[in-house]
């Protein structure tokens, strides 16, 4: 278990951090629509609200009902990867970097 809080801490935490940073300054500075590219013709950011899940779906439930189903999905996605993490035992660094990338 102490490898799995030393993979949270040096893979995960700093990538969920980066992750709502660059999201809130994406809200903070930029009108939904506007958009830039970062590597024309490859990666652009745009904001966008999406209150579905991917590509819209589910967005004409609820927003009650999508919140308790997506939190649902994502304690359930979380627990496997645990499991999977904690299972693997002295597998490869690699195998356990996808694992973190994935959470």
């Amino acid at each position: 278990m102490r490898s799995l809080a030393a993979w949270g801490l040096l893979l995960v935490l700093p990538l969920y951090l980066a992750d709502q940073l660059t999201k809130w300054l994406v809200c903070r500075s930029m009108e939904v629509g506007a958009g830039f590219a970062v590597i024309p013709g490859f990666f652009d950011i745009v904001h966008v609200r999406n209150t579905g899940a991917a590509f819209g779906i589910l967005r004409d439930i609820p927003e009650s009902v999508r919140t308790w189903f997506f939190l649902g999905i994502t304690v359930v996605a979380l627990t496997a990867i645990v499991i999977i993490f904690v299972k693997s035992g002295e597998r490869s660094w690699f195998f356990k970097a996808i694992l973190c990338l994935v959470i």
